[in-house]
C-alpha cells in the first residue's frame, strides 16, 4: 500500500489543511480522501499585515499565555486559511501568516489574520502533554518566584514545591481524561505553581491561595492539599470557558463549580 499526498494550492499559497489523499495498491486506486476549498477565485492573495508585525503579534500571545523568553519562531509563511477544514464547521477563508512556535516543552501552531491582524487561531501541537512549572516564592511577594521544578523533574524534597506539581497534574488528567480538556485554555498551557507565597512581611505564612488569571498562587502549606490545587485551577478553566465574573450571583457560580471539581 503506498499513499500520494496532493496540497492545495492558490496562487503558490497553501492552503492550511487543504489536501488530497490516494492511497494506492500497485496501479490500483484503493481510497481518496479529500477536504479542500472551494471556489478561491478572485480571493486577494495580497497581505495587509507584514510578516514582522504577525511575529510581533505571535510573541504577544506567546508572552501572555506561557511568558517564556527562549522560544524559537518560524518565519512566518503565507497561508489561506479556512477554519472549517479543521472543525467540519462553515467559516470565512482567510489568508494568514503561519507561525510555529517551539522549544523543548512546547509546539505552538499560530495563524495571523493577513489582511486585519489578530490570531485566528493557536493551539499546542504537543499530544497531550502535560507542562507544569513550580516555583518558589521564599515567603516574598515576587511572582513567579524561583523555578524548582519543571515537567519531568525529580521531586525537590520540598513538600510544597512536590505537591504543586504532582496535584496540578494530577487535575490536568483529570480534565484531559474526563472532559477531553488539554489544560486550562484547551490549548496546552502551562501548569504554573507558585510556593511560599507572601504579599507583604505583615501577611506571612500567607493562608490562603489563588488563581491571578496566569498562574496558581499558594501560601506556606496551602499546596498540600488536593482539593485547594483542583479549586484554584478549576477557576482558570473557568475562566477560560464561561468566563464568569468574580461578582454576585456569577462570583458565587465561579466559587461553587471550584468547590465541585475541587473534590
Amino acid at each position: 500500500m503506498s499513499r500520494v499526498r496532493l496540497q492545495q494550492q492558490y496562487e503558490g499559497i497553501p492552503v492550511s489543511a487543504g489536501e488530497l489523499s490516494v492511497n494506492l495498491r500497485g496501479n490500483e486506486i484503493v481510497s481518496v480522501l479529500a477536504d479542500t476549498l472551494p471556489a478561491l477565485d478572485g480571493f486577494d492573495t495580497t497581505p495587509a499585515i507584514t510578516a514582522a508585525e504577525a511575529l510581533t503579534s505571535a510573541q504577544a500571545l506567546i508572552d501572555k499565555y506561557y511568558a517564556v523568553i527562549d522560544a524559537d519562531y518560524s518565519t512566518p509563511s503565507l497561508v489561506i486559511f479556512n477554519r472549517g477544514l479543521l472543525t467540519d464547521m462553515q467559516a470565512p477563508t482567510r489568508l494568514a501568516w503561519f507561525i510555529e512556535v517551539t522549544r523543548i516543552d512546547m509546539r505552538e501552531f499560530i495563524w495571523i489574520n493577513a489582511q486585519e491582524g489578530g490570531v485566528l487561531l493557536n493551539f499546542s501541537q504537543l499530544t497531550d502533554a502535560k507542562s507544569r512549572l513550580v516555583h518558589d516564592a521564599n515567603s516574598g511577594s515576587t511572582l513567579p518566584g524561583t523555578l524548582v521544578r519543571s515537567e519531568g523533574g525529580s521531586p525537590t524534597g520540598d513538600q510544597d514545591a512536590d505537591a504543586a506539581y504532582d496535584f496540578s497534574g494530577d487535575t490536568y488528567d483529570y480534565f484531559l481524561n474526563q472532559h477531553g480538556r488539554d489544560s486550562y485554555n484547551d490549548a496546552g498551557a502551562v501548569l504554573r505553581s507558585t510556593v511560599d507565597f507572601c504579599p507583604s512581611i505583615f501577611d506571612c505564612p500567607y493562608v490562603n491561595a489563588f488563581w491571578n488569571g496566569t498562574q496558581m498562587v499558594y501560601g506556606a502549606g496551602f499546596s498540600r492539599a488536593d482539593d485547594v490545587d483542583a479549586h484554584e485551577l478549576t477557576h482558570a478553566v473557568t475562566e477560560y470557558t464561561a468566563d464568569l465574573l468574580y461578582f454576585m450571583q456569577s462570583g458565587a457560580l465561579n466559587e461553587s463549580f471550584s468547590d465541585i471539581f475541587g473534590e
